[in-house]
């Protein structure tokens, strides 16, 4: 059996494909199944389109021989897990800027790694079609393989009984919770609109996740005076 090589340009423990991969890699090593996990070498102060270029070389300019399972935009994997969605479809709803190069490198990159990819893996029917439907791929080539959950005994009374007690919870309160980190993308402003339309309702709310701009979110509950329900915990 060909080595797998596992490709993530971040090297982060936490984040939803990030974890996936830590999952995957640690099911195959059990398995006695050779992985290696190959992360971008270039430092974080460079431009991330760069970052974006400079990896892409990193992993397809001298392709070793195993077999590629990509978590990332790359013009050679042999499987691509498409966990980020379609960057066609999302530019198509939310407007960035043209002077920014990442978009077209990402719309470059993008197109050949969905060409390129023997088999890919769409997180959902709605990532699938708007692959088919952004890129004209063939639809046989896309399996849909839902996020999984780590089944174990878990003891949710005295998890809860742990939460309230950090964060002086009520036992009347309800706990709404919302995770992701790149609070724009994932519909943060939404989730303070919806929380404000609740405001009168005993609970707190938790927003679990990271974003560059996370003082600028802390102002906007403060303006609609809801620092006493909302709480960032961070990653």
């Amino acid at each position: 059996m060909k080595k797998i090589l596992l490709i993530r340009a971040n090297r982060t423990k936490f984040g939803g494909a990030e974890i996936y991969l830590s999952r995957l890699a640690n099911q195959l090593q059990k398995d006695n199944i050779e992985c290696e996990i190959v992360n971008s070498i270039f430092p974080n102060f460079l431009p991330s389109w760069l970052r974006v270029l400079l990896f892409n070389f990193q992993i397809c300019l001298r392709k070793k021989d195993g077999l590629y399972f990509s978590l990332d935009r790359i013009s050679c994997p042999d499987i691509y897990r498409s966990g980020d969605g379609v960057h066609k479809k999302f530019l198509s709803i939310e407007k960035k800027s043209k002077f920014n190069l990442l978009h077209p490198i990402y719309l470059f990159i993008e197109n050949r790694t969905y060409k390129n990819a023997h088999r890919i893996i769409a997180i959902s029917n709605m990532v699938k079609n708007d692959i088919v439907s952004s890129y004209d791929v063939n639809p046989d080539k896309i399996h849909v393989v839902y996020n999984g959950i780590n089944l174990k005994e878990v003891n949710y009374e005295s998890s809860s009984a742990k939460i309230k007690a950090e964060f002086d919870i009520n036992l009347e309160e309800k706990v709404i919770l919302f995770v992701g980190s790149g609070f724009k993308r994932k519909g943060v402003d939404e989730f303070i609109q919806i929380i404000n339309k609740l405001r009168d309702y005993k609970f707190k709310a938790f927003i679990v996740g990271k974003d560059k701009n996370l003082s600028l979110y802390k102002r906007k509950i403060s303006a609609l005076e809801l620092d006493h329900k909302i709480i960032f915990t961070g990653p």
